[in-house]
């Protein structure tokens, strides 16, 4: 599962960055416009059941799974077609028209959702390494498409076209690995008390994936709608350069999570310490980046993304704030799974996506998008620091955020003292 993510996240930034530089900054802008819209849509059209379905798949017969599977995959197929007509009519009756076709075509994507749910049997088995061949596969035949669409000068519209393929294309090679074959969904009919209980499960968490995939796509859809296309590109340039690092706090808060976890059940001062120290080291490599990005980001985006792209820079170099208190909120979440807190996480995030929309909604009109770049740095202060300052349950969590490098300059001072380092 890890190498797999590894080289999704590699091959989308490498090609990503050729995309940017062969469309520019307007035909880009457009692209992404097209799939920030479409992925804001996702989580209505996931419906939430990715977790409960995962649950639901354990320690239950290869019948009952493709019966569930079959439910699942109806569901989220209905729910796509849904949502796929209402994003081509918003495209539609948009009073701008130059992003229509791109968000037509991008609006496809809904319709592949439910295939998503053979990752899903895979989590429940606990067997998602069979599926990293055929991803990886996948992704180099992705990368020498867009490559050979690059040579051809392809255009927007191509490049989307690109992406539905890459969703058919697994779709097809993750449906004709499924063993036994008899867990094969498509031949077999739904449930409707399935589904009913399945909905029943699953609604509720609908809304969380809308706060967290709104937060983090809002911005370049009301730039889009405020501004114009060629700031959305410059935009996502700028987004797309100091999200790269994001992936070490990722991996890390995932890999420690375990020694959290013992930690917490075997004495108090030694998960506190832990989670002190990663909370310090995730702000000394923050403030580093953060440091690197000031200092070089405006050569380093001409010669990766080229001159039209300019801009960029100074928008990174206020975005990376933003990743800085991201990364403690990844680490922070894990504080909450430990203590059993996660239903604050839905309060945190929502709060961080108000404060986003009503800030974004001001500064875009008068700043431009440095004012998005501002909008969205305040926002995840709310979201990380503030608003569960304000919770007696979550407020440990937070002075212990603040106080990390304290607690763990105090601790390595004790053991020089006491001759135990």
């Amino acid at each position: 599962m890890f190498s797999e993510q590894c080289a999704a996240a590699v091959s989308s930034l490498l090609i990503g960055v050729l995309i940017a530089r062969h469309l520019g900054p307007e035909h880009y802008g457009i692209y992404a416009f097209a799939i920030a819209l479409v992925m804001l849509m996702s989580p209505i059209a996931k419906l939430g059941l990715d977790i409960v379905l995962v649950q639901r798949l354990i320690s239950v017969s290869v019948e009952v799974q493709a019966c569930l599977l079959s439910t699942a995959f109806w569901m989220k197929t209905a729910a796509g077609l849904l949502l796929f007509a209402i994003t081509v009519a918003i495209a539609v009756l948009a009073p701008e028209s130059h992003s229509t076709t791109a968000i037509e075509i991008a609006a496809v994507l809904l319709l592949w959702q439910g295939f998503e749910v053979i990752s899903l049997y895979y989590q429940a088995r606990v067997e998602a390494h069979v599926m990293a061949p055929r991803v990886i596969f996948q992704l180099l035949l992705s990368a020498g498409l867009k490559l050979w669409l690059i040579q051809v000068d392809a255009g927007v519209s191509t490049f989307l076209w690109a992406l539905i393929a890459d969703r058919a294309i697994l779709a097809g090679l993750l449906y004709q690995n499924l063993r036994p074959s008899s867990v094969r969904f498509l031949c077999v009919m739904p449930n409707f008390e399935n589904a009913r209980e399945l909905w029943a499960a699953s609604w509720p968490l609908i809304f969380s994936g809308l706060a967290v995939v709104g937060y983090a796509r809002i911005d370049q859809v009301m730039i889009g709608s405020l501004l114009n296309a060629s700031e959305v590109g410059v935009y996502s340039v700028g987004i797309r350069i100091t999200e790269v690092w994001l992936i070490l706090p990722s991996v890390c808060a995932a890999s420690f999570f375990p020694a959290l976890v013992n930690a917490k059940a075997d004495n108090e001062d030694r998960f506190r310490f832990r989670m002190a120290l990663l909370y310090s080291s995730f702000m000394g490599i923050g403030g580093l980046v953060a440091l690197c990005t000031l200092l070089f980001a405006e050569p380093l985006v001409i010669y990766i993304f080229g001159e039209p792209f300019r801009a960029a820079a100074g928008i990174a170099q206020i975005r990376i704030f933003e990743t800085l208190f991201a990364a403690l909120g990844i680490l922070s979440s894990r504080w909450l799974h430990v203590h059993h807190q996660q239903r604050w996480a839905v309060v945190f995030t929502s709060s961080g996506l108000l404060c986003n929309v009503i800030l974004n909604a001001f500064f875009i009109r008068i700043y431009g998008i440095p004012g998005a770049a501002v909008a969205s740095v305040l926002s995840i202060i709310m979201t990380v620091l503030l608003v569960p300052s304000l919770l007696p349950a979550t407020r440990p969590n937070v002075r212990l955020m603040l106080g990390a490098p304290w607690v763990v300059g105090r601790h390595l001072y004790t053991r020089i003292v006491n001759g135990t380092l």
